[in-house]
């Protein structure tokens, strides 16, 4: 079982949720997606919530059932894309457990939302005020998820099985860090895996709070990645 939890997080059409379902079917993670739970409790589909009652209503709906997410343990979660712009809400994911941030680019982003067209932009008619509409959401989300992600997996040239890849080796390399660090005695010496080692994976691990490990399970983790 997970000691901790993992948020999936990300723009509308990133694959939060192709990925959640490869690391449950393929990976055996217990996961929990938190649009079905919207869903769910609603009695409605994510649709019919915003065309009932606006984009206000839907958010308080997801709000309500992230902040329980939030207190259990031991799963992976995809989260509903409108949340990424509730910051006091990531923060409470930050606190609990581990954020992945499932980023694509820009012009990627807007290429592939006016042709799906979620939601909260199903009632603008322009593909001018569409466009940039969904830069705007855009910037919002990468502003806040650049500043509290524990891991950013650029998702633009991987399958949706190689991100799930990635992520199953952050979480066993987060398990492993876990169990090592509470073996060993609190002078043995750490080293931070910077974004420099491990950019060829299209992975960065922020600078400013990076991911710790002792030096040996460091070294073994990076070569079984690599």
């Amino acid at each position: 079982m997970l000691k901790n939890t993992y948020f999936l997080l990300g723009f509308f059409g990133v694959g939060k949720t192709s990925v959640l379902r490869i690391l449950r079917d393929d990976f055996g993670y217990p996961t929990i997606d938190s649009d079905e739970l919207i869903e769910l409790e609603s009695g409605k589909s994510i649709r019919k919530v915003f065309m009932d009652n606006g984009i206000v209503g839907l958010k308080s709906i997801e709000n309500r059932i992230l902040k329980r997410l939030t207190k259990i343990k031991g799963y992976v979660i995809s989260v509903a894309a409108n949340s990424g712009l509730n910051e006091e809400l990531v923060k409470l994911m930050k606190q609990n457990g581990k954020i992945i941030y499932l980023k694509t680019d820009l012009k990627s982003a807007v290429n592939r939302n006016i042709k799906r067209k979620p939601v909260i932009f199903s009632m603008i008619k322009q593909d001018e005020e569409l466009v940039t509409r969904i830069k705007k959401e855009y910037m919002a989300r990468n502003d806040i998820l650049n500043r509290y992600s524990d891991i950013t997996i650029y998702t633009g040239n991987k399958s949706r099985f190689e991100i799930a890849k990635i992520i199953d080796d952050y979480i066993l390399a987060s398990a492993y860090r876990t169990t090592m660090n509470s073996n060993l005695p609190k002078n043995i010496p750490t080293v931070s895996v910077q974004s420099t080692l491990i950019g060829a994976l299209g992975v960065v691990i922020p600078t400013d709070n990076p991911t710790v490990l002792n030096a040996e399970a460091n070294s073994k983790r990076l070569s079984m990645t690599l």
